[in-house]
């Protein structure tokens, strides 16, 4: 957790930034390891790594948190108060563009847009499109490898001991969905705020669509896109299966999307762009 700080502090000393706000659930967990959906503010400074937080997520943030000053406060309004409290003490800041408008309006008081502005928009030109986070935290280290790894066990486990043995003629998409988030619950992973995606038959052409009360029937087509997750990271693990003796069509159709997903995966290698990968399988498909 450290090194994120150290290596944020170097950034910002690049910027000439004084103070770094990041209100987005996701990134302040990432810095901190405070785990809330709910309203919070981080702030990083070269001195000092500061946690606003709501007085009922005190003693969770405390335990959570531990190397961040936590301050607490009554309610919504008194975050932004306690917040702007703080960035007095700083001439320069800037932000995670996730914040919204009227946090932006609160917060920025008399500042001028080159004293506080986010991070995508700096005017250096140093981080381009991307978030301060972002860049940071696009590659992983070790610790966090082995989260993801362990995310991806669990949804690989649910699918071979607890979903595949149910997989029969009349059960439902929405069933064997549930069965997914349930025994991924059991299995150690957390709670997700997205719905795992289970497909049959023609239903499974849809890439994102919803589980349904769709039966399943012989000869389906069954796809699955599943997420687990583990301390914040997670699995991403789709899989199509045929229900029954699949026809000819579909053994072609397998076997053609298997060979162009084996080509991109040989064709990976560092610097080349995710484009040009995906049009090395796409090619393959329309030859």
């Amino acid at each position: 957790m450290r090194e994120r700080i150290f290596k944020l502090r170097a950034e910002l000393d690049k910027m000439g930034c004084d103070a770094f706000l990041v209100t987005n659930p996701a990134k302040v967990r990432y810095l901190t390891s405070f785990n809330s959906n709910e309203s919070s503010f981080c702030l990083v400074t070269q001195q000092g790594l500061y946690l606003v937080v709501h007085k009922i997520y005190g003693e969770q943030a405390t335990i959570e948190a531990g190397d961040t000053e936590i301050l607490t406060v009554d309610g919504p309004q008194d975050e932004i108060s306690k917040v702007k409290e703080l960035l007095e003490r700083y001439r320069k800041t800037c932000f995670e563009n996730d914040i919204s408008y009227s946090e932006y309006s609160l917060l920025r008081g008399r500042r001028t847009k080159e004293d506080f502005f986010p991070v995508s928009s700096d005017p250096r030109g140093l981080l381009m499109k991307i978030g301060l986070v972002d860049m940071i935290s696009v590659v992983k280290d070790e610790e966090e490898i082995k989260k993801i790894q362990k995310a991806i066990g669990i949804t690989e486990k649910v699918l071979k001991d607890h979903v595949f043995p149910k997989i029969r003629p009349g059960i439902t998409e929405k069933n064997l969905a549930a069965e997914v988030s349930y025994w991924g619950r059991k299995l150690g992973a957390e709670e997700v705020n997205f719905d795992n995606i289970v497909l049959a038959g023609k239903r499974s052409s849809m890439p994102h669509g919803e589980a349904s009360d769709n039966r399943l029937q012989e000869g389906d087509i069954v796809q699955f896109d599943l997420s687990h997750v583990v301390d914040g990271y997670l699995s991403d693990v789709s899989r199509a299966f045929i229900l029954g003796e699949p026809t000819e069509k579909q053994t072609k159709i397998y076997n053609l999307v298997l060979t162009a997903q084996e080509a991109a995966i040989k064709a990976a290698r560092p610097g080349i762009k995710c484009k040009d990968l995906d049009k090395i399988a796409r090619d393959i498909i329309k030859n």
